[in-house]
């Protein structure tokens, strides 16, 4: 029976993963914000945008040609299926190859096709597996043997080049359950020099395969001299995550981040009782979990950052089949008739949708076109509206994340598709030095998004290239969700004319710091001058403050709840700053010039704020405002 079971499930992948190498190019008829950096990563491959010289693209070389070139798709496939394979043998191990293994399986994989999605469990379920592998040698072995440090070093460099991120989190993986052996021999106890030494001698074999994985791609890209490039990317990726953990925090409020995040809690808590206070217990499933939960916790910093927890929600499906089984597994096994039934009618059920399930038409290489995108009428309207001006030369910037409109105008798209890849200052200059070199005379403005991903509003993400927008557009007309702006120097929020612009108008005046005023306190109070030109410690008017290098220094009595003050200009226009108030004597420090209203020098003439939590303001100049956000 059991081998009916297994050559059943075996057929169900390979019909699922002929139908994934037939139905990969439907991605690509939504149009969010994943959606549209695949559409114009691929638009730039076939274009001959060279990778990491003349495109942003963190995720490897598999990715970004896996479109353009037949052979990676094939590779992409031979991908899905072999995790399918090795994910079922995995599950049937740790779960004692019995029928709730089957159950289990089939509805993972139910998980994984209809709620997760095949893209996604391609991009993470490499690692995950590999996890999973880790902990189950590491349970039979009180070291990792050498070939298998060879295995894990050569698929680490593999893995680098053709998915990055995976084969970094592998690295990071590999080197924790290393440690681990070390502490599960106890060897510290021994003499350190030679402990020294025959870990050097013996974990030097996962560095030798990590070389040799590694080697063919250093090859390559010093062939077509990017690998300079390519080493500068992969070191500034990193920098996206500078406001990744201001406290915009965005992952417990979806129901993936809570469902993530309490698998995860309760995977910590019954790892900690299992190594704790009942190791007679320990087996092959609690060293999975390790693994499982140690993966799960690297990709939620990732999701801090960038929100991937619909697509990482499988892990901690993994993580509930597994520890269900290990706390209820004498009552499982009684129920093995029953599992045998309920698994033989999933089976049928799964063959029957994989049979049914319309498949999208394969196309690739440049027989893939975009035709989508043109017969959208909401782009297709703004690119109306723009090209009727007489100094409309094919060129625009698209903000902060419709990158479409590149293709839509047939122009090169920046190095940066969007403002959250462009959070870095050096990234903001290369995106105001693209819309200088191209001459670029419109700029399309989407005022639904006010922030792409992580919760972090973009005029705190990229005040720089915000500050420029505005400084040299402004609104001219609108388009369905889009602002249209156009180069000159006329004052948009003195402007009421466009009342499409009134919605954004009003979110950039009434902005939310978090705790960035906070951070700057504690971390830069020292570089703050002990002169102030005013103070205040009550609500003023008839100022006369010009906003050039300026800085609000506000003292709290207590840090409970938020603050709140209002500057208005002599134009007549005010703007309001919330902020979570500080310590007594810690200072909130809020740097103007990055506050939209004051993106252009203006005469703050009243300073209004709320006496009962705010004990003083300060006003200071500092030259070294890019040294502060």
């Amino acid at each position: 029976m059991k081998k009916v079971f297994f050559l059943s499930t075996l057929g169900l992948i390979i019909l699922l993963s002929i139908k994934l190498f037939f139905s990969l190019p439907t991605i690509f008829n939504g149009l969010d914000f994943d959606a549209q950096n695949l559409i114009v990563w691929k638009f730039a491959a076939f274009k001959g945008l060279v990778l990491y010289r003349d495109v942003f693209y963190p995720y490897g070389i598999l990715g970004y040609f896996l479109y353009v070139v037949l052979l990676f798709n094939w590779v992409q496939t031979g991908i899905f299926m072999f995790l399918l394979i090795f994910l079922f043998f995995a599950l049937n191990k740790i779960l004692s190859k019995t029928f709730y293994s089957y159950l289990a399986y089939l509805l993972l994989l139910f998980f994984l096709i209809f709620i997760t999605g095949a893209m996604s469990f391609i991009r993470y379920g490499i690692i995950v597996v590999l996890a999973m592998y880790i902990g189950i040698w590491f349970s039979h072995n009180l070291i990792l043997s050498r070939k298998i440090l060879l295995f894990l070093g050569f698929l680490s460099g593999l893995l680098f080049f053709l998915v990055t991120d995976q084969g970094v989190y592998l690295f990071v993986i590999a080197s924790i359950f290393i440690v681990l052996s070390f502490l599960k021999l106890n060897v510290f106890k021994a003499n350190f020099k030679s402990f020294l030494f025959s870990a050097f001698k013996k974990y030097s074999y996962y560095f030798y395969g990590l070389i040799l994985g590694c080697l063919p791609f250093l090859i390559v890209l010093s062939y077509f001299n990017i690998l300079d490039d390519f080493t500068l990317s992969f070191l500034r990726t990193v920098d996206i995550s500078l406001f990744a953990k201001t406290p915009f925090f965005h992952s417990l409020k979806s129901f993936n981040g809570s469902f993530n995040f309490i698998l995860l809690y309760l995977a910590v808590c019954y790892l900690s009782y299992s190594l704790l206070f009942n190791k007679k217990k320990i087996n092959e499933r609690i060293y999975v979990l390790l693994s499982l939960a140690i993966t799960l916790f690297l990709l939620e910093q990732k999701s801090i950052m960038r929100s991937i927890d619909n697509q990482i929600n499988f892990i901690g499906f993994i993580l509930g089949i597994i520890m269900t089984y290990d706390i209820l597994s004498r009552k499982i096994i009684r129920l093995e008739n029953f599992t045998k039934i309920i698994a033989a009618i999933f089976i049928i059920i799964f063959f029957s949708v994989a049979v049914t399930f319309p498949l999208g038409g394969y196309t690739y290489g440049s027989s893939l076109s975009f035709s989508h995108l043109f017969k959208n009428p909401k782009y297709a309207k703004v690119i109306e509206k723009v090209s009727k001006n007489k100094n409309y030369n094919g060129k625009i910037f698209s903000f902060p994340s419709d990158p479409v409109f590149y293709i839509l105008t047939g122009q090169n798209p920046p190095y940066y598709f969007t403002s959250y890849d462009a959070s870095p200052r050096y990234a903001q200059k290369t995106i105001v030095d693209y819309i200088r070199g191209n001459n670029i005379n419109y700029v399309v403005y989407n005022k639904d998004i006010a922030s792409i991903q992580d919760g972090v509003p973009d005029y705190v993400r990229v005040p720089y290239e915000l500050s420029y927008i505005f400084n040299n557009f402004f609104v001219f007309d609108s388009s369905d969700n889009f602002i249209l702006m156009k180069r000159g120097s006329v004052d948009s929020f003195g402007d009421n004319r466009i009342s499409a612009f009134a919605s954004l108008r009003d979110h950039l005046l009434n902005i939310n710091l978090e705790k960035i005023p906070l951070s700057e306190g504690i971390h830069k109070r020292k570089q703050l001058p002990k002169h102030s030109e005013f103070s205040f410690k009550d609500s003023s008017s008839n100022l006369d403050i010009s906003s050039d290098s300026t800085f609000i220094i506000v003292y709290n009595y207590h840090d409970k709840g938020y603050s709140r003050i209002t500057l208005k200009t002599g134009e007549g226009t005010s703007t309001s700053i919330t902020f979570k108030s500080c310590p007594e004597k810690i200072p909130c420090v809020i740097n103007l010039s990055n506050v939209p209203l004051f993106y252009r020098s203006r005469i703050i003439k009243e300073i209004d704020f709320d006496t009962s939590s705010i004990e003083e303001i300060r006003v200071v100049k500092m030259d070294n405002k890019n040294y502060f956000w």
